[in-house]
């Protein structure tokens, strides 16, 4: 009788402990279950972060890559707007007969001397004055294309230029050759006369209300002048030919550029990525 109390006691405790045993095992289960369901969560969030972050990179050299495309993009299109420019002003000139040669590297058209001036002279000639009168009509027909303008210009008006691209300035620049230039006096003779015969041709220029009134982006006017005397030589002045090259007019186009300082900022992000 003893016995079987006993051994019920005892199965009876055996049971309890189990149960015990298995709460235990089920609570730790649990808690390793929730540390697990944690760092799964922190790795998730840590995952997503990262990827964030690649995310952010990854569009901020995209826009790095699109702002240098675009500024190449900007340097290319001036290029190609100032020698579609000149190559149009030089057409109509041509059709009219009047001879100038073209630099479309440097952006330059030449009006030899012989056309527009007697030797010594700033005043122009007839035919130099029939010739800056080609001049100003063909630039009114093409420049507009390439300023600030009024709005009656239509777009008709610019059908095949490059759009976007604007002149930031045309130099009207006097030469002479080097006669003389051997003394000081001779020297201060050349500055003047390659100075007066670009104001000169400017004045004529400036006179046509058409062109006066074209500005560039800062809204100042876009026609400039300079006398470099017998220091920007075409070609030795070796010879009475190339004497005569030297006498000349020049029109250097300067087109709209990016800023210096944007142009070093795109500099430093090259060379950052080296």
């Amino acid at each position: 009788m003893f016995g079987r109390r006993y051994q019920k006691r005892h199965c009876a405790d055996t049971e309890e402990k189990q149960e015990d045993y298995f709460a235990s095992m089920t609570d730790m289960m649990v808690g390793v279950l929730f540390i697990f369901i944690i760092l799964l969560m922190y790795f998730a969030i840590q995952l997503r972060q990262a990827t964030d972050v690649q995310k952010d990179e990854v569009e901020k050299i995209r826009q790095e890559r699109d702002a240098l495309r675009q500024t190449v993009e900007r340097l290319n299109g001036a290029d190609a707007s100032r020698r579609k420019l000149i190559e149009d002003v030089a057409e109509r000139l041509h059709k009219e007969g009047i001879r100038v040669s073209l630099d479309m590297e440097n952006g330059i058209l030449h009006l030899p001397e012989e056309i527009l001036f007697d030797s010594g002279s700033h005043e122009l000639k007839p035919e130099g004055r029939h010739a800056i009168d080609v001049l100003a009509k063909a630039l009114v027909q093409v420049l507009p294309c390439y300023a600030m303008v009024p709005a009656q210009v239509t777009p008709a008006a610019c059908a095949g230029s490059t759009a976007g691209n604007r002149v930031e300035t045309i130099f009207v620049e006097g030469h002479t050759d080097n006669t003389g230039t051997d003394t000081d006096q001779g020297k201060i003779y050349n500055w003047n006369l390659s100075t007066l015969r670009a104001i000169a041709t400017f004045g004529l220029l400036d006179a046509n209300p058409e062109l006066g009134q074209l500005v560039n982006a800062s809204e100042n006017p876009i026609f400039s002048v300079s006398g470099y005397g017998w220091r920007r030589p075409v070609a030795g002045n070796d010879s009475p030919d190339n004497k005569r090259k030297n006498r000349r007019i020049d029109l250097r186009i300067v087109m709209e550029r990016p800023s210096s300082r944007e142009l070093e900022r795109i500099q430093n992000q090259l060379l950052e990525k080296r």
